[in-house]
């Protein structure tokens, strides 16, 4: 509402009161908070109400997760079985896939990073996504750490 607030103050500045065309400052408004949420990082996700057919299947990806995202940025893979992942950006979502962006490796806007996933996709990833559980490779790519095994004797630290 403060937002709108402040909306209301510019449109009355801008003498559009003078037109009667209140209609045209509630889009202006709308437009106006809409690329405000966007420049914050609130991606507005367009969900479709029905299941869509958009996604081809790469060559050594499998159909075997949850039929959910786990958030509105997801960790995916750019290419399965490559274990370098990428946090892609939700544009569009359908009840069996969605719409995703992905970041441009090399600093550029290339339409080929925006593709359809099927949801159950293993490209997806499903585990942690607590920031000590990855590895940054550079250039927007990240690498999930492995966790260290413990020996069955334990760490020998003990004084024996």
């Amino acid at each position: 509402e403060a937002e709108e607030d402040e909306g209301e103050d510019e449109g009355s500045a801008d003498g559009d009161d003078a037109a009667g065309d209140g209609s045209s400052r509630r889009a202006r408004r709308r437009k106006r908070s809409r690329h405000a949420r966007q420049r914050r990082g609130e991606v507005e996700i367009v969900t479709l109400p029905r299941r869509t057919n958009k996604a081809t299947l790469q060559q050594r990806e499998r159909l075997d997760g949850a039929e959910a995202l786990p958030n509105t940025k997801p960790m995916m893979e750019l290419e399965a079985g490559s274990n370098v992942w990428y946090q892609a950006y939700v544009l569009k979502e359908s009840t069996n896939e969605a719409k995703v962006r992905f970041p441009d490796p090399d600093g550029g806007r290339a339409d080929l990073l925006r593709t359809w996933v099927n949801k159950t996709s293993s490209r997806i990833w499903r585990g942690s996504y607590a920031h000590g559980d990855w590895q940054f490779l550079g250039k927007g790519a990240w690498k999930p750490r492995q966790k260290p095994k413990r020996s069955a004797r334990g760490s020998g630290r003990r004084g024996n």
